[in-house]
């Protein structure tokens, strides 16, 4: 009986039929060892969350870190700020449940809600204030902000607008003849977001790029030929990301995908079953969808929740692979079946660490490798393979062995499993789990076997399963069977 070595590390993809391909990945990122190794993939567990501070309100809304490496975030109704021992202090009320668009110019921090209010905070007085001034309000309702060149630039639905230079009543001026619409394409706009000091005004089918002009009046000009044949169905999931930045999206009468901004262009970089599922959703819960990213250990992620989704798209191992490299994020124990969002929201860098907000608490987190728990509460791992079959010939199945760190038991937990089902019809139902030890601490030669697994006629899909509070790392999938010929 040759022993085979089986792929069992690649990322999320389901199919319109599950039968053809159900694989996914939950809580654990496909690596590829960028020196030589035993794998060319191995699965390596997400980082677990500890508790950076808590307010004891709502959930998060929106953050930002100022120019002094400062965190400021909206939690509920409050703008708080936290230092590097996470002692925060709260600098007043901030209305709504939407969340919130922020950039800063230096001196002080603007703040949009895209249904409500909008808010100038100055760090070195401590000031909150609310943006309501006569011309401002003129303009209508602004739902997004982004600073360029001394100046805050403000979208509505159908304008954007900027302040005074920031040399001017620190930006909190404006003028009611300093404003612009689309020029190309009179759509609805989405958002404003500045990459590289280019500003993108992104709108529902389009997205026009401008650049800074010196002389009077409007501060903008659309740069010729510069037009992006894409727009935003949700503001919230334009962000920053390895030197360009992404966003859902697509073009005039298109569904929503996910893209990259490359220069005049975009890069798809969903998969058609990541679309099939944003798709699905009504356009308010679209609209509703919110991303953030960041990078650790040379790896960039960026987090993409929609609905009870979350999908993690990793740019390294994009590259290093060829092709789109996703894996799933959840809160919550769902037994590998249906679909449970992550908690954490509004990342970004703060004090050495990934610091993230709760969508379900006033908490604030710190992603941690080290740690196997998010907030004290179990992480559910699991993975299923693609289905393996020999040609529609039948498989005798006599031993399945995952190489992978053991001797892994700790004061949480003193031997931790793991536990192993398969179907071979299609993902449809799977057999009864068969558990196996990781070994107790420093039991580093223990092996993960299930013997004698039996016959399977056509095709047969594997998975696996743990909430163990350990390092869940494996390195290989091999199996020791035989095909018999069928005629």
């Amino acid at each position: 009986m040759p022993r085979t070595a089986l792929p069992f590390a690649d990322g999320f993809y389901q199919s319109q039929s599950r039968t053809l391909l159900d694989k996914r990945v939950v809580n654990l990122v496909p690596v590829v060892p960028e020196a030589d190794a035993p794998s060319r993939k191995v699965l390596v567990h997400t980082d677990g969350i500890t508790q950076f501070a808590d307010v004891g309100e709502a959930n998060s809304r929106g953050v930002i870190r100022f120019s002094d490496g400062i965190p400021y975030r909206v939690i509920g109704n409050s703008l708080y700020s936290f230092d590097s021992a996470g002692t925060k202090t709260n600098h007043g009320t901030i209305t709504g449940t939407a969340d919130v668009g922020m950039d800063s110019n230096g001196i002080n921090i603007a703040i949009v809600d895209p249904e409500g209010d909008s808010y100038f905070f100055t760090p070195a007085t401590g000031i909150l204030e609310s943006n309501n001034g006569a011309v401002f309000l003129s303009f209508g309702q602004a739902t997004s902000v982004a600073f360029k060149d001394g100046y805050y630039i403000y979208t509505t639905d159908s304008i954007f607008f900027t302040s005074s230079v920031k040399t001017v009543n620190d930006g909190k001026d404006f003028n009611a003849l300093d404003f612009a619409d689309a020029e190309i394409n009179p759509d609805i706009i989405i958002k404003a977001f500045n990459d590289h000091n280019q500003m993108y005004i992104l709108g529902s089918d389009i997205t026009e790029v401008y650049r800074t002009i010196v002389t009077e009046g409007f501060p903008l000009q659309r740069i010729a030929g510069a037009v992006i044949p894409k727009g935003c169905a949700a503001r919230n999931t334009v962000i920053p990301f390895d030197s360009s930045f992404l966003f859902m999206g697509g073009g005039s009468n298109e569904r929503p995908a996910i893209y990259r901004a490359v220069g005049s262009g975009v890069q798809r970089i969903s998969t058609r079953s990541i679309e099939r599922i944003i798709q699905a959703y009504p356009q308010a819960t679209i609209a509703a969808a919110r991303a953030f990213s960041y990078s650790v250990d040379g790896s960039y992620f960026a987090c993409f929740e929609i609905g009870n989704n979350t999908f993690v798209y990793d740019q390294t191992a994009t590259s290093l692979t060829g092709k789109p490299s996703w894996h799933e994020r959840q809160s919550g124990i769902t037994n590998a079946t249906g679909f449970q969002k992550w908690r954490a929201i509004h990342g970004i860098e703060a004090y050495g660490k990934i610091q993230v907000g709760d969508d379900r608490s006033g908490l604030v987190g710190e992603l941690d490798p080290d740690v196997y728990k998010e907030y004290g509460n179990p992480i559910e791992r699991f993975w299923t393979t693609k289905p393996f079959q020999a040609d529609g010939d039948p498989i005798f199945s006599h031993e399945l062995e995952l190489y992978m760190e053991t001797g892994l038991g700790n004061d949480d937990v003193e031997d931790p499993v793991i536990r192993h089902d398969y179907s071979d019809n299609g993902s449809r139902t799977f057999t009864d789990e068969i558990t196996r030890s990781l070994g107790k601490k420093g039991e580093y030669t223990t092996r993960v076997k299930w013997k004698r697994k039996g016959r399977f006629p056509n095709t047969r899909v594997l998975r696996w399963k743990t909430t163990a509070p350990v390092p869940i790392n494996v390195f290989g999938l091999y199996a020791n069977a035989e095909a018999t010929g069928s005629g």
